[in-house]
């Protein structure tokens, strides 16, 4: 079990967080048989109570510590549907339900999925309404999800090198099978209502048109991107992956981006209720508002960006 209950990996990242454990038990199931059947099996235990009526407020830090961790995992498809949350063992716990793309090289925290963002979709307006956030927009104080995601950040920062060693290990005991998402399933879902294949590829029409969702995917530490050719049998996509294909991590890191981008995404999904927050976490200090996010260190400003 990659993640599992008794994965050193799951209780080295659970023991790096300075807010207690963030991974409840997730099952993410690998196998070193040669069988396609027995590969994509990928779930999380999510046996959660209904959050206590402060939890939300007490532990707000948990969620952006949860975030960071997502964020560091490199994992996506964490929408609204995929994303819950609840109350165990008096822990607050922010947790996806689905865990097959985790290890994506994201080179933006919108490719997570989590944050508001603008994007051509069935949503009306400009904005999609499907991102792994919405539940908590207005809900809870941005600040401290910030103040939760930096010092997580630092944390997992800290343990780069144990944590990449057992990176390795883990993934040269097994066979990892590891999904590409090249389109939303949302996407998919329409291609096979409307029949509109356009700038589609050939292994997702071959799909598509056995009125499949396409699925593809590749075994961790091999190059070749696989798919279904039949039900019950795979090869190898021959054309160029999309632009928008999302490579395999190689290591964890945390890139100074993905931290910076990480700050100004959290600020923009949840928009609070109040105009302007500010905290302090060790030597920053943070301001928020509904159009700019700033961190400035003793020595000066150390960050700052605006969006609209």
């Amino acid at each position: 079990m990659f993640l599992g209950d008794k994965s050193p990996l799951r209780l080295a990242l659970n023991a790096a967080s300075p807010f207690g454990p963030l991974l409840p038990g997730a099952h993410i199931s690998t196998y070193s048989s040669n069988d396609p059947k027995s590969w994509p099996v990928v779930m999380e235990a999510l046996d959660f109570e209904a959050p206590g009526p402060s939890l939300l407020t007490d532990q707000t830090e948990r969620i952006g510590a949860s975030i960071a961790l997502k964020l560091f995992l490199g994992l996506t498809d964490c929408h609204h549907e995929n994303m819950h949350h609840g109350e165990r063992d008096s822990l607050l716990y922010f947790c996806s339900m689905d865990w097959e793309t985790v290890l994506c090289e994201l080179s933006h925290p919108h490719e997570s999925g989590l944050f508001r963002m603008k994007r051509k979709c069935a949503c009306p307006g400009n904005y999609c309404q499907s991102y792994g956030l919405k539940k908590f927009s207005g809900v809870i104080n941005p600040a401290q999800v910030i103040a939760g995601h930096m010092s997580m950040m630092k944390a997992l920062g800290s343990q780069l090198g144990p944590l990449n060693d057992l990176l390795k290990t883990e993934l040269r005991q097994r066979l990892f099978h590891r999904r590409l998402v090249l389109r939303d399933t949302l996407e998919y879902g329409r291609a096979l209502q409307t029949k509109d294949w356009t700038d589609y590829l050939p292994e997702e029409i071959a799909q598509l048109e056995r009125g499949e969702i396409p699925y593809f995917f590749h075994v961790y530490g091999q190059s070749e991107m696989l798919y279904w050719k039949a039900p019950d049998s795979m090869a190898v996509v021959n054309a160029s992956p999309p632009n928008w294909y999302r490579s395999p991590m190689d290591q964890f890191s945390v890139p100074a981006q993905l931290f910076h981008d990480g700050l100004l995404a959290i600020a923009r999904s949840l928009d609070p209720a109040t105009p302007v927050a500010n905290f302090s976490f060790g030597k920053f200090r943070v301001s928020y508002r509904p159009n700019l996010v700033l961190v400035d260190a003793p020595a000066g400003r150390f960050f700052e960006k605006r969006f609209t």
